[in-house]
């Protein structure tokens, strides 16, 4: 995904939610973000700690 691609995504949502990063398919877990960076022309974002399980809905939402 490019950057373009995510900032329209973020854009159809509500300015005020709360983004975390959903990880592990197979064990879906949600993460808190800490940071953005740009490094050799690649958007890292980095964890800050892992929150639990990823709610079913979300789970369902991403066809896992």
């Amino acid at each position: 995904m490019k950057a373009k691609e995510l900032i329209e995504l973020l854009e159809a949502m509500p300015e005020d939610a709360t983004v975390r990063l959903a990880i592990q398919p197979e064990y879906p877990m949600e993460h808190t973000i800490d940071n953005v960076v740009l490094a050799n022309g690649v958007v890292y974002i980095s964890e800050l700690r892992q929150r639990g399980y990823l709610p079913d809905e979300a789970v369902a939402e991403l066809g896992w």
